[in-house]
Protein backbone atom coordinates (compact mmCIF):
# COMPACT_ATOMS: atom_id res chain seq x y z
CA UNK A 1 0.00 0.00 0.00
CA UNK A 2 1.34 3.43 -0.91
CA UNK A 3 2.37 5.48 2.10
CA UNK A 4 0.75 8.61 0.65
CA UNK A 5 -0.31 11.58 2.73
CA UNK A 6 -2.90 14.00 1.37
CA UNK A 7 -3.74 17.50 2.52
CA UNK A 8 -7.22 19.05 2.75
CA UNK A 9 -6.66 22.71 3.69
CA UNK A 10 -9.38 24.83 5.26
CA UNK A 11 -11.73 21.90 5.79
CA UNK A 12 -14.94 22.65 7.68
CA UNK A 13 -15.86 20.15 10.42
CA UNK A 14 -18.86 19.94 12.73
CA UNK A 15 -17.95 18.37 16.07
CA UNK A 16 -20.10 15.32 16.88
CA UNK A 17 -18.15 14.08 19.93
CA UNK A 18 -16.09 16.58 21.89
CA UNK A 19 -12.46 15.95 22.76
CA UNK A 20 -11.52 14.77 26.22
CA UNK A 21 -8.01 14.93 27.64
CA UNK A 22 -4.89 14.19 25.54
CA UNK A 23 -3.50 10.65 25.64
CA UNK A 24 0.21 10.02 26.04
CA UNK A 25 2.16 7.53 23.97
CA UNK A 26 5.78 6.51 23.45
CA UNK A 27 8.59 7.40 25.84
CA UNK A 28 9.36 10.90 24.54
CA UNK A 29 6.35 12.83 25.77
CA UNK A 30 4.15 12.35 22.70
CA UNK A 31 0.45 13.21 23.07
CA UNK A 32 -2.62 12.88 20.86
CA UNK A 33 -6.03 14.53 21.26
CA UNK A 34 -8.96 12.64 19.75
CA UNK A 35 -12.47 13.74 18.84
CA UNK A 36 -15.16 12.97 16.25
CA UNK A 37 -16.58 15.28 13.61
CA UNK A 38 -18.27 15.31 10.22
CA UNK A 39 -17.22 17.15 7.08
CA UNK A 40 -19.62 19.94 6.13
CA UNK A 41 -17.93 21.65 3.15
CA UNK A 42 -18.17 19.87 -0.25
CA UNK A 43 -15.56 22.21 -1.73
CA UNK A 44 -12.69 21.12 0.51
CA UNK A 45 -13.63 17.51 1.23
CA UNK A 46 -14.85 14.45 -0.71
CA UNK A 47 -16.58 13.14 2.46
CA UNK A 48 -19.44 15.63 2.77
CA UNK A 49 -21.73 14.63 5.65
CA UNK A 50 -19.55 11.70 6.76
CA UNK A 51 -18.33 11.37 10.34
CA UNK A 52 -14.83 10.19 11.30
CA UNK A 53 -12.50 10.07 14.27
CA UNK A 54 -9.82 12.77 14.15
CA UNK A 55 -6.50 13.05 15.94
CA UNK A 56 -4.26 16.02 16.64
CA UNK A 57 -0.60 15.72 17.65
CA UNK A 58 0.14 19.46 17.87
CA UNK A 59 -0.07 20.55 21.48
CA UNK A 60 -0.55 24.21 20.60
CA UNK A 61 -3.90 23.27 19.01
CA UNK A 62 -5.24 21.19 21.92
CA UNK A 63 -7.00 23.98 23.82
CA UNK A 64 -8.82 25.23 20.71
CA UNK A 65 -10.08 21.72 19.93
CA UNK A 66 -11.10 21.00 23.55
CA UNK A 67 -13.11 24.25 23.58
CA UNK A 68 -15.29 23.03 20.71
CA UNK A 69 -18.60 21.67 21.95
CA UNK A 70 -20.81 19.25 20.01
CA UNK A 71 -22.45 21.03 17.10
CA UNK A 72 -19.82 23.77 16.75
CA UNK A 73 -17.71 24.21 13.62
CA UNK A 74 -13.97 23.86 13.22
CA UNK A 75 -12.02 25.57 10.41
CA UNK A 76 -8.87 23.49 9.97
CA UNK A 77 -6.32 21.75 7.77
CA UNK A 78 -6.75 17.97 7.61
CA UNK A 79 -4.02 15.49 6.68
CA UNK A 80 -4.92 11.90 5.75
CA UNK A 81 -2.58 8.93 5.76
CA UNK A 82 -3.44 5.32 4.85
CA UNK A 83 -2.72 2.39 7.16
CA UNK A 84 -3.43 -1.33 7.01
CA UNK A 85 -5.70 -3.31 9.37
CA UNK A 86 -7.18 -6.81 9.42
CA UNK A 87 -10.28 -5.39 7.75
CA UNK A 88 -8.39 -3.70 4.92
CA UNK A 89 -6.91 -0.29 4.28
CA UNK A 90 -8.12 2.72 6.25
CA UNK A 91 -7.23 6.36 6.70
CA UNK A 92 -5.96 8.37 9.64
CA UNK A 93 -7.48 11.86 9.80
CA UNK A 94 -5.12 14.30 11.53
CA UNK A 95 -5.61 18.00 12.28
CA UNK A 96 -2.45 19.95 11.39
CA UNK A 97 -3.72 23.53 11.68
CA UNK A 98 -6.71 25.46 13.03
CA UNK A 99 -7.93 28.88 11.94
CA UNK A 100 -9.62 31.43 14.20
CA UNK A 101 -11.03 34.49 12.44
CA UNK A 102 -9.11 33.35 9.38
CA UNK A 103 -5.73 33.30 11.16
CA UNK A 104 -3.67 30.12 11.84
CA UNK A 105 -3.30 29.09 15.48
CA UNK A 106 -0.31 26.72 15.37
CA UNK A 107 3.12 28.31 15.65
CA UNK A 108 4.85 25.43 13.87
CA UNK A 109 4.79 24.62 10.20
CA UNK A 110 2.60 21.85 8.83
CA UNK A 111 3.34 18.43 10.29
CA UNK A 112 4.26 17.29 13.79
CA UNK A 113 7.87 18.47 13.85
CA UNK A 114 9.95 21.56 13.21
CA UNK A 115 11.34 22.26 9.75
CA UNK A 116 14.88 22.13 11.14
CA UNK A 117 14.42 18.69 12.70
CA UNK A 118 16.72 16.00 11.32
CA UNK A 119 15.34 13.21 9.09
CA UNK A 120 16.10 10.77 11.91
CA UNK A 121 14.04 12.78 14.42
CA UNK A 122 11.17 13.12 11.96
CA UNK A 123 11.13 9.37 11.38
CA UNK A 124 11.21 8.78 15.14
CA UNK A 125 8.18 11.07 15.63
CA UNK A 126 6.28 9.37 12.82
CA UNK A 127 7.12 5.94 14.29
CA UNK A 128 5.84 7.03 17.71
CA UNK A 129 2.60 8.33 16.22
CA UNK A 130 2.06 5.11 14.27
CA UNK A 131 2.85 2.97 17.32
CA UNK A 132 0.43 4.97 19.45
CA UNK A 133 -2.39 4.50 16.96
CA UNK A 134 -1.76 0.75 16.65
CA UNK A 135 -1.68 0.42 20.44
CA UNK A 136 -5.04 2.20 20.78
CA UNK A 137 -6.61 -0.10 18.17
CA UNK A 138 -5.14 -3.16 19.90
CA UNK A 139 -6.39 -2.14 23.35
CA UNK A 140 -9.83 -1.46 21.86
CA UNK A 141 -9.88 -5.01 20.48
CA UNK A 142 -9.83 -3.96 16.83
CA UNK A 143 -6.51 -5.72 16.18
CA UNK A 144 -5.91 -9.34 17.23
CA UNK A 145 -3.00 -10.31 19.50
CA UNK A 146 -1.40 -12.33 16.69
CA UNK A 147 -1.76 -9.62 14.02
CA UNK A 148 1.43 -8.80 12.12
CA UNK A 149 1.10 -5.16 13.21
CA UNK A 150 1.41 -6.23 16.85
CA UNK A 151 4.51 -8.27 16.03
CA UNK A 152 6.06 -5.18 14.43
CA UNK A 153 4.97 -3.03 17.38
CA UNK A 154 6.65 -5.38 19.86
CA UNK A 155 9.84 -5.29 17.82
CA UNK A 156 9.78 -1.50 17.66
CA UNK A 157 9.22 -1.18 21.41
CA UNK A 158 12.00 -3.66 22.11
CA UNK A 159 14.37 -1.48 20.08
CA UNK A 160 13.40 1.53 22.18
CA UNK A 161 13.92 -0.55 25.33
CA UNK A 162 10.42 0.59 26.27
CA UNK A 163 7.43 -1.34 27.65
CA UNK A 164 7.71 -5.03 26.91
CA UNK A 165 4.52 -6.43 25.38
CA UNK A 166 4.51 -10.08 26.37
CA UNK A 167 3.09 -12.78 24.08
CA UNK A 168 -0.24 -14.40 24.94
CA UNK A 169 0.21 -16.64 27.94
CA UNK A 170 -1.30 -20.02 28.67
CA UNK A 171 -4.66 -19.94 30.46
CA UNK A 172 -3.19 -22.17 33.15
CA UNK A 173 -0.13 -19.98 33.65
CA UNK A 174 -0.09 -18.24 37.03
CA UNK A 175 -0.08 -14.47 36.77
CA UNK A 176 2.76 -12.46 38.25
CA UNK A 177 1.09 -10.45 41.03
CA UNK A 178 4.12 -8.20 41.59
CA UNK A 179 2.91 -4.57 41.48
CA UNK A 180 3.72 -2.82 38.17
CA UNK A 181 6.80 -0.64 38.08
CA UNK A 182 6.14 2.65 39.81
CA UNK A 183 3.08 1.30 41.67
CA UNK A 184 2.87 0.27 45.30
CA UNK A 185 0.45 -2.45 46.42
CA UNK A 186 -3.09 -1.04 46.41
CA UNK A 187 -2.07 2.21 44.70
CA UNK A 188 -4.78 3.73 42.50
CA UNK A 189 -4.44 3.83 38.74
CA UNK A 190 -5.34 7.07 36.99
CA UNK A 191 -7.83 5.47 34.61
CA UNK A 192 -8.82 2.29 32.80
CA UNK A 193 -6.20 2.75 30.09
CA UNK A 194 -3.35 2.94 32.62
CA UNK A 195 -4.71 -0.11 34.39
CA UNK A 196 -5.01 -2.15 31.18
CA UNK A 197 -1.47 -1.19 30.12
CA UNK A 198 -0.20 -2.36 33.52
CA UNK A 199 -2.11 -5.63 33.15
CA UNK A 200 -0.60 -6.21 29.70
CA UNK A 201 2.87 -5.73 31.19
CA UNK A 202 2.04 -8.40 33.79
CA UNK A 203 1.22 -10.94 31.07
CA UNK A 204 -2.53 -10.57 30.71
CA UNK A 205 -3.90 -10.53 27.15
CA UNK A 206 -6.73 -8.32 25.92
CA UNK A 207 -9.19 -11.24 25.52
CA UNK A 208 -8.46 -12.33 29.11
CA UNK A 209 -8.90 -8.78 30.43
CA UNK A 210 -12.21 -8.33 28.60
CA UNK A 211 -13.52 -11.63 29.97
CA UNK A 212 -12.30 -11.06 33.52
CA UNK A 213 -13.67 -7.49 33.75
CA UNK A 214 -16.64 -8.01 31.37
CA UNK A 215 -15.66 -4.97 29.29
CA UNK A 216 -15.08 -4.22 25.63
CA UNK A 217 -12.56 -1.40 26.00
CA UNK A 218 -10.54 0.23 28.82
CA UNK A 219 -12.86 3.24 29.01
CA UNK A 220 -15.69 0.87 30.06
CA UNK A 221 -13.98 0.41 33.43
CA UNK A 222 -15.94 2.44 35.98
CA UNK A 223 -14.32 1.37 39.25
CA UNK A 224 -10.58 1.30 38.52
CA UNK A 225 -9.64 0.24 42.07
CA UNK A 226 -12.01 -2.74 41.99
CA UNK A 227 -10.76 -3.76 38.54
CA UNK A 228 -7.18 -3.64 39.83
CA UNK A 229 -8.13 -6.03 42.64
CA UNK A 230 -9.77 -8.43 40.18
CA UNK A 231 -6.58 -8.53 38.10
CA UNK A 232 -4.37 -8.68 41.22
CA UNK A 233 -2.52 -5.49 40.27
Amino acid sequence: MADEKKQYPRSKLEVTEAAGEPKSFGDRGGQVLNFRAKFTDPVTSPWLGQTFGFGCFKKDLFENIKAKAVGTLLDCDVETKPFATQDGNRLNYNITQIYVNGQPVATRQQGRYNNDDSPEKRKSIEDQNRAGHITNLWIAGKIADDDSLITKLRGWLDKLDSVELKPESSKSEKKDTTPPEGKEPGQTFADGIELVNAALKQGWTMPEIRTKLTIEKPTDIIDVDEAAKVLAL
